[in-house]
């Protein structure tokens, strides 16, 4: 038995070296875009695979998404009536539904157009689906769970969409280990998958905050505007992505300094022979304040048709925040939030993860980062959205509510911020030391501690070290993932959409 189980072992560690010399014959053998291009598609199937197997847990949130959008399919009224959540998430779930709905014909029997379509069968099943009670559990009815399960599917797909665009950015701007890294962080971050495993507003509004990233690496990698206009252009453009990405959760409102800051750092002469004037920079408040507005009520659209019901019911959203919720995550605003929120950062890149970033970042500022020329393209992305994650981390810690779902928002963004500080920290570092081959260090820092963050975050429980463990620093979705895929995989047809 002992020399079956050594010759099995040998077999597949050959096998394992074999398929390992040729994947990498091949990548040494394509261009450095298709091997990245391959990379990250791995990376969305890891992302899609860990979060996967808890598709059929759902939340009592779905209320406010699968609900109204389905009561808009009943009504057919896109007025949602309510504005306690933004209605952004609302319409998208809504084309989510429909394609659901297409999805799970072939299932329930009938098609869309007939009068045995799966809507008439749910509708005849729910025909109220704004029962909160129809959310709280999830054996409610096998149509009604199923067409669920298959919205949070398409739902899902935002995760591995986020890291197309960190693709995208990695291409414009060449820095494609970064870029990996924030995939990387963003897969395995614990809190993520928590969040983005049932139909939220959260990954929509974070895929909008990081499309207004790409956004920004776009008009960085273009030329500098020769007019005004172009500048302005550029600007409308990232206002517009904020105030659609507000119109999906509220508190993305801060997201507003993306534009402003980015505007002042790129605010050049323009043919004027001054790079800042008043006239300039009242233009830029007002095209952001003006785009905002736009993006907003692109996904909003019904909030001056019912204007009393939705500042009453963003007041309210203010108020809950404000007073409290429940004893578990109610604490005392100020220093005792920002230590939670303290926490649940480095509960997702390990406090040497975070310490690191510190350090990183406050060496860049001392080495003349700031004024490097080579550097402006780059620090005109990163540092808005840097300013950004710190301002919402401080309006966050003012509040009397936690909930780490809050923060999904920001993780695209704040993983960039990280990675990018370790990969430009050390490289610099390297030059300045006279190091040989300071790019081979530069690669080899950023995966070392890049290592360490993805194993405390995705591997690492915290009641392994002590009763630290609340309830939301769970941090065991990956090996809980890891286990359903290595005991009982579900055939490739469980995830099928049409």
């Amino acid at each position: 038995m002992a020399s079956l189980w050594n010759g099995i072992r040998e077999m597949t560690v050959c096998w394992i070296r074999k398929a390992g010399m040729k994947l990498g014959a091949w990548l040494g053998n394509t261009r450095l875009e298709t091997r990245w291009a391959f990379l990250f598609f791995l990376l969305m199937v890891v992302a899609f695979g860990l979060r996967s197997p808890f598709l059929s847990k759902g939340h009592e949130d779905e209320y406010h998404t699968i609900g109204r959008s389905m009561q808009m399919l009943y009504t057919g009224d896109l007025n949602p009536h309510s504005f306690v959540y933004p209605t952004g998430p609302m319409y998208f779930t809504a084309v989510a539904d429909v394609l659901a709905l297409a999805s799970i014909s072939r299932d329930v029997g009938g098609s869309l157009g007939s009068g045995a379509s799966p809507l008439g069968l749910i509708r005849k099943a729910q025909p109220n689906p704004l029962l909160l009670s129809l959310y709280k559990t999830q054996n409610v009815d096998k149509t009604w769970d199923h067409f669920r399960y298959q919205v949070r599917i398409i739902h899902l797909l935002l995760i591995p969409l986020m890291m197309g665009l960190l693709y995208y950015i990695a291409v414009r701007t060449a820095l494609y280990l970064p870029a990996f890294g924030a995939g990387l962080l963003l897969a395995f971050c614990s809190a993520n998958i928590q969040d983005s495993i049932y139909v939220s507003v959260n990954s929509l509004t974070g895929f909008m905050c990081l499309l207004a990233v790409a956004w920004m690496v776009f008009c960085s990698a273009l030329p500098a505007p020769k007019g005004i206009f172009s500048w302005l252009l550029r600007i409308a453009g990232l206002a517009f992505l904020i105030g659609m990405g507000t119109a999906c959760k509220y508190n993305a409102g801060i997201f507003v300094l993306l534009p402003l800051l980015y505007g002042w750092m790129t605010m050049h002469d323009h043919g004027t022979g001054v790079a800042w004037t008043p006239e300039k920079a009242v233009l830029l408040c007002g095209v952001t304040g003006l785009f905002l507005l736009l993006g907003f009520t692109l996904l909003c659209p019904y909030w001056f048709k019912e204007l009393p019901l939705f500042l009453q019911d963003v007041l309210y959203e203010v108020w809950h925040y404000k007073v409290g919720h429940a004893s578990y995550n109610t604490f005392e605003p100020g220093l005792q939030m920002a230590w939670i929120n303290l926490q649940c950062l480095a509960d997702q890149t390990s406090w040497l993860g975070l310490i690191t970033t510190g350090l990183c970042m406050g060496y860049l500022a001392y080495a003349g980062f700031l004024r490097m020329e080579e550097y402006r393209q780059i620090r005109t992305v990163l540092l808005p959205v840097l300013f950004a994650s710190a301002a919402f981390f401080v309006m966050m810690s003012t509040q009397a509510v936690f909930f780490s779902r809050n923060f999904s928002i920001l993780w695209p963004g704040w993983f960039l911020c990280c990675t990018a500080s370790w990969w430009f920290a050390s490289g610099l570092l390297a030059q300045r030391c006279g190091w040989a081959h300071p790019a081979r260090i530069q690669t080899l820092f950023t995966m070392a501690v890049l290592l360490v963050c993805v194993l405390k975050a995705g591997l690492i429980d915290p009641a392994w070290f002590g009763d630290s463990r609340q309830w939301w620093r769970k941090n065991d979705e990956v090996l809980t993932a890891l286990r359903y895929w290595l005991s009982s995989p579900p055939e490739p047809s469980h995830y099928r959409m049409f």
